[in-house]
């Protein structure tokens, strides 16, 4: 606005300056809350930090001399006004104690500024009839997620305050009998994992036909309905009415080819018994969002908005490498900043994120058919960023009539804990009933404790 002053915090910017140039314990903290010059709305204490970074970054100690050493070198000593500013910026403080509070004010001065200036071009830009308005949202959506990153200043925290938190989990943990996380409603699972846990990237991964989308929105079912947990499944292969069949069919006992083709035994009577046997479905605890262009900031956007307003407890997606990156590279390094994304947003809203993933074809040229780690498609960094890998296996898709103990394996399904960076590796064996969608138990279908089937040397 014409006439109108920037927010601004002139002497803090120099106090944070100051205490950089001389407690050695602050530049570390400097640079971790404050990651770009501009967040300093002098040019000459944006000049003083760039030449503090770079001496930082080549491992230099910050000081007054070495400050101006560095300045001098980038023609840049006098646009600050000299060897004389930095000293004086020097007897300001000795102390760097109240960085992260400092920081956070020239932050919040720095995101009204540009909103200012970030709102304004927009703006400039809805004028113009040529600019398309979903693409001018989704430049202001980044933008916002962009700024909300840079606002999230997270301390470190001492052991003292810590060591409470961790009792009080551990006590939440015995009450609940090791079940602290979003519950999948199949206890042999809950058994091993204590449920979904918070802040875990977790991959349910196989090779097509195993069941991946099936058994998601089943455990989205579970939590949603049995335990009462807003869960929201982004769906970028099916369609959400295609997912909500699925939900009816394992609901009434219909495959969804009979429900998609109409195939239901006593014409409108039969959807009125379909109705009435699924109507246990029709919650608002279970959210569907089939947008197909999904990136990762646009995942952000949604669920953090989500979060603020629904709570919601669990995000599946369905699934993984079918997700648009923000990064332009190789498959690979696109598919790495996907996952690190997933990983870094479950961290952020405190929740557990179950993406499903595809595995590489070479699963298929071995006899034994069981997925390992290496089978994970188009990336390693999958296994690096994910808490938990699991592995959706049915050995009945490959006519296999009976595992190695000659035990049958019709409507058996192995949940395989490949990678549990909080727990055991193991085996599971879970009851399937594929045509409709079902999981369950195999010890009780009616949700009673279930068992580790055994523990797997990977």
């Amino acid at each position: 606005m014409i006439g109108k002053i920037q927010p601004q915090a002139l002497e803090v910017e120099q106090v944070v300056l100051s205490a950089a140039l001389t407690d050695n314990t602050t530049p570390p903290l400097l640079f971790k809350f404050i990651s770009r010059p501009e967040v300093f709305y002098k040019l000459a204490h944006q000049l003083i930090y760039n030449a503090m970074r770079a001496l930082f970054s080549a491992g230099e100690p910050i000081d007054t001399i070495t400050v101006v050493e560095q300045l001098r070198n980038t023609g840049s000593l006098e646009k600050v006004g000299g060897a004389y500013e930095i000293a004086k910026l020097s007897n300001l403080v000795n102390s760097g104690a109240n960085i992260g509070k400092h920081a956070a004010i020239l932050l919040e001065h720095f995101i009204k500024r540009e909103m200012i200036r970030l709102c304004t071009t927009v703006a400039e830009k809805a004028y113009e009839s040529t600019n398309d308005s979903f693409d001018l949202l989704a430049e202001l959506q980044k933008i916002v997620n962009q700024l909300n990153n840079d606002l999230n200043i997270k301390e470190p925290r001492t052991l003292d305050i810590l060591h409470p938190e961790a009792i009080n989990f551990i006590g939440q943990a015995t009450q609940k009998k090791g079940l602290t996380g979003v519950p999948s409603g199949i206890p042999a699972i809950d058994k091993c994992s204590g449920g979904w846990q918070r802040s875990d990237l977790i991959i349910l991964a196989g090779r097509p036909a195993m069941g991946k989308t099936s058994f998601a929105i089943k455990a989205a079912r579970n939590a949603a309905l049995n335990f009462d947990q807003t869960v929201v499944i982004f769906s970028l292969e099916m369609s959400a009415l295609q997912l909500t069949n699925k939900l009816i069919g394992a609901e009434s006992n219909y495959t969804t080819s009979q429900l998609t083709r109409g195939l239901v035994p006593g014409g409108l009577d039969g959807v009125k018994e379909i109705a009435e046997l699924s109507k246990k479905i029709k919650t608002n605890k279970l959210i569907i969002d089939d947008d197909a262009g999904l990136s990762i900031q646009l995942l952000r956007a949604k669920a953090s908005r989500l979060k603020a307003e629904r709570d919601i407890q669990l995000i599946i997606i369905d699934y993984l490498q079918l997700m648009v990156s923000d990064t332009k590279g190789s498959r690979e390094q696109e598919i790495s900043s996907i996952s690190r994304g997933l990983k870094i947003l479950a961290k952020e809203l405190n929740i557990p994120i179950i993406a499903l993933s595809q595995l590489s074809r070479q699963v298929e040229s071995r006899q034994d058919k069981r997925p390992m780690l290496s089978d994970l498609r188009e990336s390693g960094a999958i296994e690096q960023d994910a808490d938990v890998v699991l592995f959706l296996y049915r050995p009945e898709y490959y006519e296999i009539k009976e595992d190695e103990d000659g035990v049958s394996t019709e409507k058996i399904a192995n949940i395989i804990f490949a990678k549990h960076r909080n727990g055991a590796v193991a085996n599971i064996l879970i009851g399937c009933d594929i045509d409709h969608g079902n999981f369950y138990d195999l010890n009780d279908p009616f949700n009673q404790p279930g068992t580790i089937d055994k523990t797997l040397a990977f």
